[in-house]
């Protein structure tokens, strides 16, 4: 979901599989994406997992490709880069050729499987239940497949901070009262420790009055 709201946010035209998370067998996601006419990129998004039981040091993220070169390959390594540009850990050969990968064998477009982390790696596991983590990953991701498709990186737009309506009538109360001045600074502070020790002082003097 974040990287296509990215994608979306840069122009790009994002079609997904599984909208809503429901099951789509891998026959099914196939037809969808050879359904769009001049389909630029496949991506299918996973976690990994090591074979055997219990726990495994096999780790960091990958790119699974059909086989080598061509316009994946150049997708893959464009990716990767993103990701590693941003400290996530790589295995040690992070490109892996795989034809026996079924949504990687019957897509028409170039197509790309990315397994973000193993599930059976106990480092991995913290990384993919933090959510900045996951946010940071994202947006490597999003901008790796920007700079394949030579697209123009579009920033995200700084939201204002939300109004507290609470604050807003307590400083103008405190003001109306002759508690304390300058309101509009009050209303604009992040509250600290000294700012609220400040304002208790400013109280205390008005109580005496």
């Amino acid at each position: 979901k974040r990287i296509g709201a990215h994608l979306r946010r840069c122009g790009v035209t994002v079609v997904e599989t599984r909208p809503d998370g429901a099951a789509v067998s891998l026959a099914e996601r196939c037809a969808i994406a050879n359904k769009i006419k001049g389909l630029d990129l496949f991506v299918s998004l996973h976690s990994n997992a090591a074979g055997g039981s219990g726990w495994s040091s096999a780790r960091g993220w990958s790119a699974y490709l059909y086989g080598a070169g061509g316009e994946r390959e150049q997708a893959a390594n464009t990716i990767a880069a993103w990701v590693r540009q941003v400290g996530v850990t790589l295995r040690s050969a992070p490109i892996v050729y795989d034809p026996s990968l079924y949504v990687l064998k019957h897509t028409v477009a170039p197509a790309v499987l990315i397994e973000h982390a193993f599930h059976t790696n106990k480092e991995d596991v913290a990384n993919l239940l933090d959510d900045a983590w996951r946010a940071t990953v994202a947006e490597a991701e999003a901008r790796g497949i920007m700079y394949y498709l030579g697209a123009v990186w579009v920033p995200e737009t700084p939201q204002e901070p939300a109004v507290d309506e609470e604050l807003v009538q307590a400083v103008d109360a405190l003001a109306a009262a002759g508690v304390i001045d300058s309101p509009d600074r009050w209303k604009a502070l992040e509250y600290t420790d000294r700012s609220v020790r400040a304002l208790l002082i400013k109280m205390a003097a008005k109580l005496k009055c």
